[in-house]
């Protein structure tokens, strides 16, 4: 027994320093938002008319690329190692953009106004893009709100509210990613539809 002895502070020096290495930190991840669902209108009646698309406001919380959180519906906060590929409000106007263009709603749709010919306008504003806590799982808070201008110089046809809450299948990031995406495709199709019938 005495002469392995000298093995005992070895073995012990080992395990202090197991002990001691840090844990290592999470892997940041980074996510895009791609609404579903967007296609062209196929009843729609193309309007003679350029659509100026104005990138969507959003408070500084909603604005940042953290990914936001709630637990009790009350308190907001921020993920540290979930992020968006992009701002929101970049990649919302994206979306705006590739939806509108393809929706052959309008004769043009860009992010800049026409020199010559009728600028129509629409304005944005992402009010919730939230992954909230229900119950034992998740679920995704959008709400956008729109303002649609039919001469951008003159006043808007109106203003509406795009809201919508989904249970996510499970408590997987992508999977709240995924809802997202279904979700931010269907208030956007809403809204093609209330342009389409102007």
């Amino acid at each position: 027994m005495n002469k392995y002895r000298w093995l005992l502070p070895i073995l012990m020096l080992f395990w202090l320093q197991a002990c001691s290495s840090p844990a290592p930190l999470p892997e940041d991840r980074y996510y895009d938002l791609r609404p579903k669902g967007l296609k062209p209108m196929s009843a729609a009646v193309r309007k003679p008319i350029h659509l100026v698309i104005r990138r969507p406001r959003a408070d500084a919380l909603r604005a940042a690329r953290n990914l936001v959180y709630s637990r009790d519906g009350v308190e907001m906060r921020q993920y540290h190692h979930h992020f968006w590929a992009d701002r929101p409000d970049r990649m919302l106007e994206r979306a705006l953009l590739d939806g509108l263009q393809q929706s052959g709603l309008f004769a043009s749709v860009g992010s800049l106004p026409l020199q010559t010919g009728t600028n129509a306008e629409l304005r944005g504003e992402i009010l919730r893009l939230d992954r909230v806590r229900s119950g034992a799982g998740w679920k995704v808070d959008v709400a956008l709100r729109f303002t649609y201008f039919p001469d951008r110089n003159g006043p808007p046809a109106f203003t509406r509210l795009y809201h919508k809450k989904l249970k996510t299948r499970d408590e997987r990031m992508q999977t709240t990613i995924e809802t997202f995406n279904t979700v931010t495709g269907e208030l956007l199709h809403a809204l093609l539809l209330d342009l389409s019938r102007l």
